[in-house]
């Protein structure tokens, strides 16, 4: 082989193994691009699942706040529909009102008003617990009264109409607390919480 023909060969030689070597670099340069691009995927899978989990967190945390205020708003509602009834609002003294003798005596408002009352008997309930007396409570009561005065205090003589002397000059108006019969002026006569008034209309003392 001559000197030219050796150099030729050594020449190809030489190109063939860059050739070679070019092709193994772009491989290399194409495997390392396949990687990247798919740690490039993975991490954006990751960021989605990740945002995925916060907005599920997110979501369970507001349903979580939105039970929590409904049960307080509940409880709330629940012990303002339990408050207990104020103490002023709690009855004082009952007045009893009793027209039987005067609707046996045929008068005629008694008779009217023993028709609007639903009965010859009839009791109101006072709330006041500032009142001292039993003339104090009777007006309270809402009933309509006439008094006059004595040099022993103030008497009634007459109640929603009803008035003294029906039958007879002796027929009036008379009071008892609890049951014992009244024997201060009604003006003097003291009360006290849960006591009963009775006023009674008679036609004789007797």
């Amino acid at each position: 082989m001559s000197k030219r023909q050796a150099r030729g060969k050594t020449i190809k030689t030489g190109i063939i193994v860059l050739a070679a070597a070019l092709v193994l670099a772009f491989g290399v340069m194409a495997l390392a691009g396949c990687s990247s691009d798919n740690g490039s995927g993975s991490t954006g899978t990751s960021t989605d699942t990740s945002s995925t989990a916060n907005s599920t967190d997110n979501s369970a945390s507001m349903t979580d706040t939105s039970s929590t205020d409904n049960a307080a708003t509940s409880a709330t509602d629940n012990s303002s529909a339990t408050t207990p009834t104020d103490n002023n609002e709690q009855v004082f003294v009952t007045v009893k009102v009793d027209i039987t003798a005067a609707v046996e005596a045929n008068d005629p408002t008694a008779v009217a008003l023993a028709s609007e009352k639903g009965g010859d008997v009839y009791t109101v309930d006072v709330y006041d617990s500032s009142l001292k007396t039993v003339l104090d409570a009777t007006s309270a009561a809402g009933l309509t009264l006439s008094t006059a005065s004595s040099s022993m205090g103030q008497y009634v003589t007459a109640i929603d109409g009803v008035a003294s002397g029906i039958s007879s000059a002796s027929a009036g108006w008379t009071y008892d607390i609890n049951g014992v019969a009244g024997t201060d002026s009604v003006d003097a006569a003291t009360i006290q919480a849960g006591d009963v008034i009775t006023w009674t209309y008679v036609t004789s003392w007797d």
